[in-house]
């Protein structure tokens, strides 16, 4: 299966962002020169259709927000993208 990543922005107090994209244990990572931007690399869906559930964690610790979403790959609404990586 080919490989890409999924970005979204969040809110700038959130710390951690972990969860699952189709099934798959995933731990997202903040950018440093854009810190609401967070990424992942993840399995590219033939399909364009990615099952994504997050936990989003603040700098106190505290569980913020639990997500779960069934989102086509070019729902900007939400995230950013969903690219497949070169070859």
């Amino acid at each position: 299966m080919a490989s890409g990543t999924i970005s979204f922005e969040l809110s700038t107090d959130i710390t951690y962002v972990a969860g699952t994209v189709n099934g798959v244990e995933t731990v997202f990572i903040q950018d440093e020169a854009y810190p609401v931007k967070w990424r992942a690399a993840v399995d590219v869906a033939e399909d364009s259709l990615y099952h994504i559930y997050l936990e989003m964690y603040d700098e106190a610790g505290n569980k913020s927000i639990v997500l779960d979403y069934k989102l086509n790959a070019y729902n900007r609404v939400v995230f950013n993208s969903v690219t497949r990586d070169e070859k």
